[in-house]
């Protein structure tokens, strides 16, 4: 007589039930959600899977991103501390490296700066245009772009382009004093008196009521009621 396999249809019956209807079995389902289960274990399984296969996946990216943050901040702060003329290499090793990272667009704010502190008021610009026109409408450092782009645009005798970055600015709440009053800025230096005398007024009246009393108060209200008394006179 031969020796039974253990792979023979008679054996493998006798082995009883597979484990994951014994776990069924022991759980004590109603028979229609017990059934429902063994004709769809497959399915079940392999979504099961999947989910977990996806959250260990999230888990570990976001992981990632924050070591890779965290070595961008190091290397922005290497930078900015280095001595001046190892500072742009370095900034740019910061934005090639990290370019996806919060500190790779401070990295290029900060060139921006020393293009600016070395005269190359067009490179300087030409760096925060950039900037700005990836920059969605709420990120944090569109405020200091624009205001920045502004003051250089002034300094390159661009008064227009420094009106629509200003005027940009107005429309950002907690920066509209700081913009009208550079547009009033422009426009007196243009001898638009009606116009800056608009943008002062509107400057006064976000800082604190027009007229008011402003012995010892804001030396900066005093100058701007300075200038709008002297545009109005």
């Amino acid at each position: 007589m031969g020796k039974q396999s253990a792979f023979d249809q008679g054996t493998m019956k006798g082995q009883g039930s597979p484990p994951v209807d014994d776990l069924l079995n022991q759980m004590n389902l109603p028979p229609a959600v017990a059934g429902f289960l063994r004709r769809n274990q497959v399915a079940i399984l392999t979504s099961v899977i999947v989910v977990v296969l996806l959250v260990v996946g999230i888990a570990l990216f976001d992981s990632y991103r924050s070591y890779r943050i965290s070595k961008a901040a190091d290397a922005l702060d290497a930078a900015t501390v280095a001595a001046s003329g190892q500072r742009e290499q370095l900034l740019h090793q910061v934005i090639d490296k990290y370019g996806s990272t919060p500190s790779a667009l401070w990295a290029r704010i900060e060139l921006a700066r020393l293009q600016q502190d070395k005269g190359n008021i067009a490179g300087a610009i030409a760096i925060l245009e950039k900037v700005n026109s990836e920059l969605s409408a709420d990120d944090p450092a569109r405020p200091l772009v624009l205001f920045n782009l502004g003051g250089l645009y002034e300094q390159e005798k661009k008064p227009d382009q420094a009106l629509l970055s200003y005027r940009e600015l107005s429309g950002i709440k907690g920066f509209d004093a700081e913009a009208f009053k550079a547009m009033g800025r422009v426009y007196e230096e243009e001898k638009n008196r009606d116009k800056a005398a608009e943008m002062y007024r509107k400057y006064l009246a976000l800082t604190g009521k027009e007229g008011q009393d402003t012995r010892g108060g804001d030396p900066e209200r005093k100058l701007i009621e300075a200038r709008l008394n002297r545009l109005q006179s």
